[in-house]
């Protein structure tokens, strides 16, 4: 009767042919990889007599040395491809290494172009006088006016700017229309090509679309940014700036007490 605890070994010892095809495929792995990181080139290979006699060696190989070879072929190779710097030339790491660093610029730069792109409104951007509801047209009239009037150097810097009209018609509207006050947000409009640095409102109409306003407008019911800029103004530069960014700026204490007291 069979033990069922009998184990069998099987041991084979490695013969020299064995041992031929694991060398041919390592070296032939290594000659893969000096020429996929280009320390060698295809006209290299093919004038190479290491590599002219490693062709002989394979073609006058059987079917099953040859199966046993790609075996081994494809285990030295990703062994090898492991350590790429092993097989670059020194102008190969150097070019490598200036690879990264584009790379990382150019994901950099992306990055930032992403972002800035997400801080743009979402909506569908009012163009029109006619879809501005009539509201919120009479509330941004308003506001204007009482802006112009009562305009002052906010940011004491001497001037009485886009930044002091957008400041004040922001502070103002939060004063005047506090069930409104989720619905204004400063922009900042800067063009490379034309010299535009400008501060301005984007509004959000009571029907969820949005609209871009000159609180700094000379007519104030002609407030539409492409009424007060002509050509010079490019919405794609536009900006949505947090608030905080400016309202710091005020240097009036009755402000500065006020927004102090605003959570963060």
């Amino acid at each position: 009767m069979k033990d069922n605890n009998e184990f069998r070994f099987v041991h084979r010892e490695e013969t020299f042919t064995d041992l031929a095809v694991r060398e041919l495929a390592e070296s032939s792995a290594a000659c893969l990889c000096r020429l996929q990181f280009k320390r060698c080139t295809e006209a290299d290979c093919e004038n190479c007599q290491i590599g002219i006699g490693f062709r002989r060696c394979y073609n006058q190989m059987s079917d099953y040395d040859k199966q046993r070879f790609n075996t081994y072929l494809r285990q030295a190779y990703a062994r090898n491809a492991e350590h790429p710097e092993i097989w670059r030339t020194f102008k190969g790491l150097i070019g490598h290494a200036i690879l990264w660093i584009l790379g990382i610029f150019a994901a950099f730069f992306f990055l930032c172009f992403f972002l800035s792109e997400c801080d743009k409104p979402d909506r569908q951007i009012k163009n029109s006088y006619a879809s501005i509801t009539k509201e919120m047209h009479n509330k941004v009239s308003n506001n204007i006016r009482y802006t112009r009037y009562n305009i002052y150097d906010v940011t004491a810097d001497g001037k009485k700017n886009c930044q002091d009209y957008s400041i004040l018609f922001y502070l103002f509207w939060q004063d005047r229309y506090p069930e409104d006050k989720d619905r204004v947000f400063f922009v900042r409009n800067k063009n490379p090509f034309n010299g535009m640095n400008h501060l301005f409102i984007y509004m959000i109409d009571y029907d969820g679309r949005g609209f871009y306003l000159e609180p700094w407008a000379d007519n104030s019911s002609k407030y539409l940014m492409f009424d007060s800029w002509t050509s010079r103004y490019n919405p794609k530069y536009n900006e949505i700036m947090p608030a905080e960014h400016y309202l710091k700026r005020a240097v009036n204490a009755v402000y500065r007490k006020r927004w102090a007291k605003e959570p963060k």
